[in-house]
C-alpha cells in the first residue's frame, strides 16, 4: 500500500570543519571565512523552531524532512563551497493515537454517478469529509461501487480445447487458434473468428473452466486475438439458463461493499487487509489471531518482510480478524519502522516515542539536495513484457519466466545470467524510466529462482545507457 522511496549522497570531501550553533540571524555572518566541509549535525530546539516545528519537534516523514532540511543547511551554513556534504540526525514522528471511525455513504456523497469508481474518488471523498485527519486515522466506508467481476485469461490449453471441440463445425479457424494460441480476427481469410463464433468459443471454455457457475454469476473473459498483430481482447459475460452470455448491463452494474481505509502520510490509502494464505504462512490454523500480542509479533515480521526497505518513521495500516473466544472481529492498527523493524503503534498516546533518523545531503555549489535512488518491485505486468520482448532471443529463458513469474538463477539450461539480468532491466527501465537523467539510480527488486528475490543496482550513463552498480 505504500510506496517506498531511498534518497541517499555521496560523499567526497576533502576537509572536515566544526560549527558552532548559531542564531536566527545571520546578518553579521563572516562570509570570508569559505570552506568545503563535512558536516555531521544532529537537530536542536532552536533547527525545529526555525522549521516552524517548534511544538512538535520532529517530522511527520523521513520525505518531509527531505524537503524541509536544505533550506536550514542554506542558512545556517552559508559560506561552505561545493561538494560539501552533511549527515543530518532529527526526529521522526512516532506515529499518533488514531481513531477509527465507521461511515455509510449516502446519495449526496456521490458526484456525477452514485457510486464511487476507483480509489480517487473515495480519497476525494474522504479528504473532503474529514479535512482534520490526523495520522494513522481509520474510516470503515460502506459505499457503492462498480460491481467486481471474476476474471479469466485463455490458457493454451483452452485453445487446444476448441482445436478439438470445435475441428468439425469450424476447421480453419480452429485449427489455426490451436496452432498459434489466438483468434484470427482477419475478415479475409479463412480461419477467421466472427465474435458470434468467439462466444460460442469461450461458452465451450467457461463451461469447462467454471462446470458449477451459477446463474447471475458474472465473468471477464480476456483472450489472444491476431489482426496483423498481437493483441488482447476482453468480453463481459454473465452466465444464464442458456450458458454463458454477453452482459449488457456490464458497465451498469454496481454492488455495496465495506472496506477499511487509513490515513497515512498526508493521503487516504485502502488498509492493508489479510488474506486466508496470509494467516496459514504466519503458522495460523484458523484466519484469525486470538491472541493480540502474538498478532503483534508475527504481523511486524510479516511486514518486515513485505516492506524489506523500509525507512525509520514508515507507518503501515494493517487490519486482521480478532477471535475472543465467541466471536470474530475485525482490528484496525497501525505499524511503524523504527529500530530496525516494524512494531505496532501503542493505543496510549503517552507511549508512543519519536523515532530518530538521519539522511545525508551534499552541496552542489547553489543548493543542498539529496540524490534519489528509486528502489522499484516489479509487477506482474513488468515479467510478461519481459517474457514477450525476449521470447525470440532467449526462448528458454523467457517460457520459463512467461510459466513460472520468476527468472530461474540456478544455472540450468533456462537460467539468466547475470549479463542477461542487466540487459532485461535495462529494457523495463528504459520504458518505465525513460525520461531518467543521467545518474539517476534504481535498486530493481525482482522474483527469483531459487528465491525469494533479488535485487540489482543500476544506474543510467550519458549515452543512455544503465549500466551495472556495485
Amino acid at each position: 500500500m505504500k510506496k517506498f522511496f531511498t534518497l541517499i549522497v555521496g560523499l567526497t570531501t576533502l576537509l572536515s570543519v566544526g560549527c558552532d550553533p548559531m542564531d536566527d540571524i545571520y546578518d553579521d555572518i563572516d562570509t570570508s571565512f569559505v570552506n568545503e566541509a563535512i558536516l555531521e549535525i544532529e537537530l536542536t530546539d532552536e533547527d525545529y523552531e526555525m522549521l516552524g516545528l517548534e511544538e512538535t519537534k520532529n517530522f511527520n516523514s523521513v520525505d518531509e524532512a527531505i524537503a524541509l532540511i536544505p533550506n536550514l543547511l542554506s542558512k545556517k551554513y552559508p559560506t561552505l563551497t561545493k561538494n560539501s556534504s552533511a549527515t543530518v540526525s532529527f526526529n521522526v514522528s512516532g506515529g499518533t493515537a488514531y481513531r477509527v471511525t465507521e461511515y455509510t455513504a449516502v446519495n449526496s456523497d456521490y458526484t456525477g454517478d452514485k457510486y464511487f469508481a476507483d480509489l480517487n474518488d473515495v480519497q476525494s471523498f474522504l479528504s473532503n469529509k474529514y479535512p482534520e485527519a490526523k495520522e494513522g486515522d481509520y474510516v470503515v466506508l460502506t459505499y457503492t461501487t462498480k460491481a467486481t467481476q471474476n476474471e479469466y485469461i485463455l490458457k493454451e490449453d483452452d485453445f487446444i480445447l476448441l482445436g478439438d471441440e470445435l475441428a468439425s463445425k469450424y476447421p480453419d479457424p480452429a485449427g489455426n487458434a490451436a496452432n498459434f494460441k489466438n483468434f484470427d480476427l482477419r475478415s479475409d481469410r479463412d480461419t477467421y473468428w466472427s465474435d458470434a463464433m468467439i462466444l460460442e468459443a469461450l461458452n465451450i471454455v467457461m463451461t469447462d473452466v467454471y462446470p458449477s457457475a451459477p446463474d447471475g454469476e458474472k465473468y471477464t473473459v480476456t483472450y489472444k486475438t491476431y489482426d496483423g498483430s498481437s493483441g488482447n481482447q476482453s468480453k463481459s459475460l454473465i452466465k444464464t439458463s442458456n450458458g454463458f452470455e454477453v452482459d449488457a448491463n456490464a458497465s451498469e452494474a454496481t454492488e455495496v461493499i465495506t472496506k477499511a481505509y487509513a490515513f497515512i502520510d498526508s493521503d487516504w490509502d485502502e488498509a492493508l487487509t489479510l488474506e486466508r494464505a496470509d494467516y496459514t504462512a504466519m503458522g495460523q490454523s484458523y484466519p484469525n489471531f486470538d491472541d493480540e500480542d502474538e498478532a503483534a509479533y508475527k504481523l511486524g515480521i510479516y511486514l518486515n518482510k513485505m516492506y524489506p526497505y523500509a525507512e525509520p518513521g514508515d507507518q503501515v495500516a494493517l487490519t486482521y480478524d480478532y477471535y475472543n473466544g465467541g466471536s470474530t472481529a475485525p482490528v484496525y492498527a497501525n505499524f511503524i519502522f523504527k529500530d530496525g523493524g516494524f512494531s505496532i503503534l501503542p493505543s496510549d498516546p503517552e507511549d508512543i516515542e519519536d523515532v530518530k533518523s538521519s539522511y545525508q545531503f551534499s552541496f552542489n555549489g547553489e543548493e543542498w539536495i539529496g540524490e534519489v535512488i528509486v528502489r522499484y518491485q516489479l509487477t506482474d505486468a513488468d515479467y510478461d513484457a519481459i517474457a514477450e520482448e525476449f521470447k525470440t532471443k532467449y526462448e528458454a529463458q523467457a517460457d520459463n519466466l512467461e510459466n513460472y513469474g520468476n527468472f530461474n538463477r540456478q544455472g540450468s539450461s533456462n537460467s539468466w545470467t547475470d549479463e542477461m539480468m542487466v540487459e532485461v532491466m535495462s529494457f523495463l527501465l528504459n520504458s518505465i524510466a525513460a525520461d531518467a537523467e543521467a545518474g539517476q539510480k534504481y535498486i530493481v527488486t525482482y522474483n527469483s529462482y531459487p528465491g525469494p528475490s533479488e535485487t540489482l543496482n543500476l544506474v543510467k550513463a550519458e549515452d543512455g545507457t544503465w549500466t551495472k552498480q556495485e
